[in-house]
Parts: structure tokens; C-alpha cells; sequence
């Protein structure tokens, strides 16, 4: 059974009893009630049940009427059938002004918000201007995502009011939402088929990552203590720095498929605009997408901005820092989980310090970590035929994680297509020094 079918038969009956009030003229000129269902007594059991005036607080009052509308949206859904009667006698006439159809934009035709407001006042003037000034975008159902009121040209009311991306995804197709990338949603869905075991990191790093989930399963306690919620800012915000390669996007990939949440990768390089106000507005989209939904948001590439700040010296030096300033600002008001990430060290001062709850390096293993690296890539139907020539290599040849990983790609390829038992010394040598020369180093005699 559809989850939704208590609320589907509830607003099935309140449809009928919210909107009895239509009226037609009739060829004779008699005013008719439209009836949405071929039993003629239905209205009248409906007012012998006293549903047809019911008497409730102005609270209450308040919460039928966002939940109506909830319903009518879902009936729009699962049941259009109900709704027919309705487009056929706006069609045919009654009160054009009132009641119309727009395209959604999915070749769906669907009630304008105008339409909904109209018939939940029941042709009640006072009552339909009370819900046009309460159904806008500051209503507190659009401000939680759940449903939105499409953008145009046109009046709030001459426009749909229909469910969000991801409500529409999760209760009507039934199936996790995504967001995709846009001109506008410069992020990208990060997914990894590692664990966290796979991780290989300095002992401090994975402690500090450590700390990162022990917040996520606590936080929703900690705010429940008011003298913890008044010194302690709601969200958690991070910013790895290191080298490329060293592992900063797989832990970051690593944290959310723990924690079970979907991680979207800014890339801040193709936020960032020439034009003065254009890149604040990319980053306000970004997390006014962002808000509401269990996101981990993660800055890849911060140098795009970092690296053009400075001491202003002009114009566009001045900018440059409005610009970070602005990020650093609505990072703090996030109250999710949100990841940037630098090469350099040296682009951060004590303002940006104060900013994060974390600041994780991330640095090029190790000789010991790099022989765990290896032994991680080069196992099981891919095993080297030997380790003891592997240390050599390490000291010759000093790799990050994800160039161990590319050395082991074209390992693995080779082997393959050769149908070879085990990965020799000779083709490991070739794959390392394929992937020392790509770093532009020369391969000494």
C-alpha cells in the first residue's frame, strides 16, 4: 500500500468538503453545486457528519490548511482523477480568474497556487488574502524544502506550488533524491566504493577524522542542552590542507558514506566570477540548495579564492576578500557539515583559524606508509610475485596515495591484457617510473 494513502482518503474527503461551495449556472440559469462524485447524497451525509463546518483554533485552523494543501498536491499525484471535474468547469467557465492550469514543466498540466488558495477560502476574499500573505516563499513548509513556488514573471499566486526536487524524489518516485550539476549548482555528487579502513593516514589525521564523526552522533544532544547550545555554534566545519594526492577528497568521500549522508564537491574554481557580486551569488545558491537536507558540502579547489587574498592594494584585491569573507561568513551559518580543502598551508591566517572546529593536515606518507599503500593496492588476484625489491622503490621513488593508486591502474591493465598470474618486478618498475616521469622528474641512470 502507497504510505500516503491515510493522508491520500483524508484530503480525497476534505476536497470534497473544502470545496463544496463551487457553484455552475445551469442552462435554466439555476446555480448547481458541482458534485466531484456521482453520489448525490454525499454531500449531505458530509453535513450530517458535521464535517462541512468544522469548528477549530486558529492554530489548528492553520495547520488544516497547509495540511489540505499537502494533500491536494499529493491527490494531484496518485489521484488526478479527482481533480477532473474541477479543470472541466474551470474550462468550461467558472471563474477563469480563479482557477487555472499551468504546465509544470514536465508536460503536466497542474492548479496554480492561485487556484488551491481559492478554493481553501472557499471564495472568501478576507480569507483568500489571509493565504496569499501567508503562502510565500517565507512560508516555514518552503523554508524546510518540502514543497516550492516556481520562479516567474508573474504575481506569487499566478505561479505552481508544487513539491520540491527532493520531496518529489523521495515521496513521489520513492527513491533517494540528487541534485544535479547545474550553471548554477557548480557540485557534483561524490561517491566511493572505499571504506574506512581503506584509509592510510598519519595516526594523528585519522584521529582528528575520528573526532569528526564522534560530532555528527552527538550533536543532536548537544543542542538539546541549553548551556551547551549557547556556546557552541551549531555545525561542524573543517578544512584539510596538503599537498594534491595525499587524501583529502577519499576522506571526505570516506566520512559521508559512514555517516550516511550525500556529499556534493563544490568545485570554488568554477564558482568564482569576474564579475563584482556574481561569485557571493553562485555561493548563496549553492547553500540555499544546501539547507534543510542532510548534505555534507565540500569546497574543493579553496586556493580559487585563498590564493587571490591578500592586503588590499585595489580594487579587485578588495573584492577578492569580500568574496572569502563572505564564504567564511555563510560557513559559519551552515548548521551541517562542510569541508574545504587548500594545498597551502600559507593562504590561512589566524582569522580563518578561528573559523573551523578542525584544521587536518594532510601530508605525503611516509616509507612505512607508502609500503602499507602498496600492500593495500598489490593484493589478491593482483599481488606483486615479490615484496622484497618494494622498499627499494620507495626510497627511489617517493609517491602519495593517489599516485601509488595510478601506479597501480597501469599494473593492473598490463597484467590483464597479458593474462599474466601475478604482477612481476620489471612491469611494477615500469608503472612506477611511467608515473615519475608524468610528475616531471627525470629517471636517473
Amino acid at each position: 500500500m502507497n504510505i500516503w494513502e491515510p493522508l491520500l482518503d483524508w484530503g480525497e474527503r476534505e476536497f470534497i468538503r473544502s470545496f463544496s461551495f463551487l457553484v455552475k449556472e445551469s442552462s435554466n440559469g439555476q446555480k448547481e453545486r458541482i458534485e466531484f462524485f456521482e453520489d448525490e447524497n454525499t454531500f449531505s451525509v458530509l453535513e450530517k457528519q458535521g464535517l462541512l463546518c468544522p469548528k477549530l483554533g486558529q492554530e489548528a485552523e492553520a495547520f488544516s490548511q497547509d495540511l489540505l494543501l499537502l494533500a491536494c498536491l499529493m491527490l494531484q499525484q496518485f489521484r488526478p482523477w479527482v481533480l477532473d471535474k474541477l479543470g472541466k468547469y474551470s474550462l468550461g467557465g467558472f471563474s477563469p480568474n480563479s482557477i487555472q492550469f499551468l504546465d509544470n514543466g514536465r508536460g503536466e498540466k497542474q492548479a496554480s497556487l492561485e487556484t488551491w488558495l481559492f478554493l481553501i477560502s472557499k471564495g472568501s476574499p478576507l480569507h483568500f488574502i489571509a493565504l496569499k500573505r501567508k503562502f510565500t516563499s517565507q512560508h516555514e513548509w518552503v523554508k524546510k524544502g518540502i514543497w516550492e513556488i516556481s520562479q516567474g514573471s508573474h504575481s506569487a499566486c499566478h505561479r505552481l506550488i508544487q513539491f520540491s526536487q527532493e520531496i518529489y524524489s523521495e515521496w513521489i518516485l520513492n527513491q533517494p533524491f540528487r541534485a544535479e550539476r547545474s550553471a548554477s549548482f557548480a557540485a557534483d555528487l561524490l561517491e566511493t566504493e572505499e571504506e574506512w579502513s581503506d584509509l592510510r593516514l598519519a595516526p594523528e589525521t585519522e584521529e582528528a577524522l575520528e573526532e569528526i564523526v564522534v560530532w555528527w552522533k552527538v550533536q543532536s544532544d548537544l543542542m538539546n542542552q541549553p548551556h551547551v547550545r549557547k556556546k557552541m555554534r551549531r555545525g561542524y566545519r573543517a578544512l584539510f590542507f596538503g599537498p594534491s594526492g595525499t587524501g583529502k577528497t577519499m576522506a571526505v568521500a570516506v566520512i559521508g558514506k559512514r555517516l550516511g549522508l550525500p556529499v556534493y564537491r563544490v568545485a570554488l574554481s568554477a564558482l568564482v566570477s569576474k564579475y563584482v557580486g556574481e561569485t557571493e551569488k553562485n555561493l548563496e545558491f549553492i547553500f540555499k540548495q544546501a539547507e534543510g537536507k542532510s548534505w555534507i558540502l565540500f569546497f574543493d579547489e579553496a586556493d580559487a579564492l585563498f590564493g587571490k587574498r591578500g592586503q588590499s592594494q585595489g580594487g579587485q584585491d578588495r573584492y577578492a576578500n569580500q568574496e572569502v569573507a563572505y564564504l567564511l561568513q555563510r560557513i559559519e551559518q551552515f548548521n551541517g557539515l562542510v569541508f574545504l580543502s587548500t594545498n597551502l598551508r600559507s593562504n590561512l591566517d589566524v582569522a580563518f583559524s578561528r573559523r573551523f572546529q578542525s584544521i587536518i593536515g594532510f601530508q605525503p606518507p611516509g616509507e612505512d606508509l607508502q609500503y602499507e599503500l602498496y600492500e593495500a593496492a598489490f593484493s589478491g588476484d593482483y599481488a606483486l610475485e615479490s615484496m622484497d625489491f618494494l622498499r627499494d622503490i620507495i626510497r627511489k621513488y617517493p609517491f602519495t596515495g593517489a599516485e601509488i593508486n595510478n601506479v597501480f591502474s597501469y599494473c593492473a591493465m598490463i597484467k590483464t591484457f597479458e593474462g599474466a598470474s601475478t604482477i612481476s618486478q620489471s612491469l611494477l618498475e615500469k608503472g612506477v617510473r611511467r608515473e615519475w616521469v608524468k610528475k616531471g622528474k627525470s629517471i636517473g641512470k
